[in-house]
């Protein structure tokens, strides 16, 4: 797409009461520099997507958190969030590049003017099912030129 970037003004953090911590206790760290979003202290060794959604942000509770993100989804693919090998601590890491992904075309949607809400969701083995999930503080920015 020709020139168009993501965060258009400072992001907007928009979760009530902040992330939903890890089973090992830390809350993940999501943040951008206007190119990139990026969330870290996920448990090692997980997978876990981005959410995205043009809609405006809402907060139903979710699996020990809150879903700020609402229909119609945009989900990433599938990534791992890396970190140390073996044993269990929040090193993970996950991040997502909205320039690239403007610029691939993938997504029509995401172009100059679109206010995107956005929000990282990854599995947590430490606790039971259905509630294995982790899920970030949401971001909200437009993007611009």
């Amino acid at each position: 797409m020709d020139g168009a970037s993501a965060v258009g003004r400072a992001p907007r953090r928009a979760t009530p009461g902040g992330a939903d911590p890890s089973s090992l206790g830390a809350g993940p760290a999501f943040g951008t520099n206007g190119r990139t979003t990026r969330v870290a202290k996920l448990v090692n060794s997980s997978c876990g997507t981005l959410s995205c959604s043009q809609d405006d942000f809402h907060d139903p509770p979710f699996s020990g958190g809150f879903l700020c993100v609402q229909a119609a989804l945009l989900r990433t693919p599938v990534t791992l969030t890396g970190g140390t090998v073996g044993g269990n601590d929040c090193t993970g890491v996950m991040t997502r590049d909205f320039n690239a992904w403007i610029a691939s075309g993938a997504d029509p949607a995401l172009a100059r003017g679109v206010e995107v809400w956005a929000q990282f969701y990854s599995r947590d083995p430490g606790f039971a099912p259905p509630n294995n999930v982790n899920i970030t503080e949401a971001l909200d920015f437009v993007i611009h030129n």
